[in-house]
C-alpha cells in the first residue's frame, strides 16, 4: 500500500486524534528520507553494525522540520525514537497505528512491545489480542485480525514448533521488561533458556531470546519506557538489535532525581516528537 493511502485508512479506521495521526505522519515522511531508508535497509543482515551514519542523517533531517529538532541521538545501539504524548492522548493506539503502517506499506512482520511491569503487561495484551475489547487497536483495519496477528507473551512463547507455525503470520510479541534482566540472561533463563523447539545450531539448543535476535525485520516499541531507561534489561534489547525502536512515554526524561539543588531533570536525547500535558488540556483530550 502507497504512503499516502495507508495513512487515510488508518487515521480513519483507527479514528486517530490529531496528536496520534502527526507523529504517524512526522515518521511515515521520515522513513521517505535519507536517514528512514538507512534504516529500513538494516532488513538487510549485511547493513547492521554501526549506527553512527543513520544518527548523522536523522539529526540532518531532524533540523529541517521544527517539531522534530529536540532529536540529538538515538541512546542505543539501534535506531530508537521517543515519542513523548501526554498521558491520555493514546500511546497504545499510536502503537497499534506504527504496527499497521509498518506492515501496510513496508511488509513489517514482527514486533515485540516491552512493558515496565505486570498491570501494563496485561492490558497491552488484553487491547493487542481480544477483539470485543473497546479498546481493540485494530478495529476497522481489514488486514489486520485475529486470525493473522499472532499474538506471542511470557505464557504462550514457548509453545511446540511455534517458529514454524507463526512463520506466515503477523507476530506481536508482547514481554515484561522482567523477560530481558541480565542474571536471566548469563544463566540462560526464561526466553533464553535453549529447546529443541527452537532449534540447535553448531551443536547448540537454541532460545526464543536467539530467534527474537535472528528476525530481519524486528520493531520494537518501549511503552513508558522512562521506567527502565537506566535498567540493565536494556543491553539485553541492544543484543537483539532490532530493525528500530520506537519508545512511548510522557515522562521522557533520564532522570528525575539528584542531588544538586533546583537541578532540572535530563531530558531524553532521542525524542523524536512531543505533544506535552498543556497541548493535551487545550484540546480537550485531559
Amino acid at each position: 500500500m502507497k504512503k499516502e493511502q495507508a495513512l487515510q485508512y488508518i487515521t480513519n479506521a483507527m479514528s486517530l486524534r490529531t496528536p496520534q495521526e502527526k507523529s504517524l505522519v512526522l515518521f511515515a515522511d521520515y522513513l521517505e528520507g535519507d536517514a528512514g531508508k538507512k534504516v529500513l535497509a538494516r532488513m538487510k543482515r549485511e547493513n547492521r553494525g554501526s549506527v553512527s551514519d543513520i544518527e548523522e542523517a536523522a539529526k540532518e533531517y531532524t533540523q529541517t522540520i521544527p517539531e522534530l529538532k529536540q532529536f540529538q541521538a538515538f541512546e542505543r545501539t539501534f535506531p530508537a525514537y521517543t515519542f513523548a504524548l501526554a498521558t491520555g492522548v493514546g500511546k497504545t493506539r499510536l502503537m497499534g497505528a506504527f504496527v499497521a503502517y509498518l506492515y501496510l506499506v513496508y511488509g513489517v512482520q514482527h514486533f515485540m512491545i516491552v512493558a515496565p511491569g505486570n498491570t501494563i503487561y496485561r492490558k497491552l495484551v488484553d487491547d493487542f489480542s481480544k477483539a470485543n475489547n473497546p479498546k481493540y487497536v485494530f478495529r476497522g483495519i481489514e488486514e489486520l485480525t485475529t486470525t493473522n496477528v499472532k499474538i506471542i507473551t511470557k505464557e504462550n512463547y514457548g509453545q511446540s514448533q511455534m517458529a514454524q507455525l507463526f512463520a506466515n503470520k503477523i507476530e506481536i510479541n508482547i514481554f515484561n521488561i522482567q523477560q530481558f534482566a541480565q542474571k536471566d540472561i548469563e544463566k540462560e533463563k526464561g526466553i533464553t533458556k535453549g529447546s529443541e523447539i527452537f532449534g540447535i545450531e553448531d551443536g547448540k539448543l537454541l532460545s526464543y531470546f536467539d530467534y527474537l535476535s535472528s528476525l530481519d525485520d524486528l520493531v520494537i516499541l518501549m511503552d513508558e519506557s522512562h521506567h527502565y531507561h537506566a535498567d540493565a534489561a536494556i543491553g539485553s534489547l541492544d543484543r537483539i538489535d532490532p530493525l528500530m525502536g520506537l519508545e512511548f512515554t510522557a515522562t521522557p526524561y533520564i532522570s528525575t532525581t539528584t542531588t544538586r539543588k533546583n537541578a532540572e531533570p535530563i531530558l531524553k536525547k532521542n525524542i523524536f516528537y512531543t505533544y506535552n500535558l498543556g497541548d493535551a488540556i487545550r484540546a480537550g483530550y485531559v
